[in-house]
């Protein structure tokens, strides 16, 4: 099983957007996916605490997506439906991961599975779509 690793520090560089708002963000998920993959042992042995992260992943991801979603209805980004349907994707993600705990065993094995899918979608997020957001906010200044 390969587990990608984030810095410890948080958000790498070529993922900063330029947006404060949004690179913070970044960061504040970053961080909770450190803090998840370090506390992977406490939740193997917990599944109350793996529901209580999965249930801030839940509520933080859809505040960050609302965030994006109201700036660009704001700002009438011409790719806010491609952005959307991103969005949805992970959070159905989550959400079904979420249930597949409150179902079933929670195996090392899973929790890598979704440490990797959580870490790799939120790169090619950022690489994908909040860039080209980035780029449309700031010919807008």
């Amino acid at each position: 099983m390969k587990v990608m690793e984030i810095p410890q520090e948080g958000l790498p560089q070529e993922l900063l957007t330029g947006n404060d708002v949004i690179d913070e963000q970044h960061r504040e998920f970053f961080a909770r996916l450190n803090m998840f993959y370090n506390d992977k042992e406490n939740f193997m042995s917990d599944k109350k605490e793996m529901l209580i992260y999965l249930a801030y992943a839940e509520i933080y991801t859809m505040e960050h997506f609302f965030y994006e979603e109201d700036l660009m209805e704001e700002k009438n980004y011409p790719k806010i439906e491609n952005h959307r349907r991103a969005h949805r994707s992970l959070y159905k993600k989550v959400e079904d991961f979420r249930k597949s705990v409150e179902k079933t065993e929670l195996t090392f094995e899973k929790i890598c599975e979704f440490y990797d899918m959580s870490l790799y979608w939120l790169k090619s997020d950022i690489r994908n779509h909040d860039m080209k957001l980035a780029e449309f906010l700031n010919r807008l200044c």
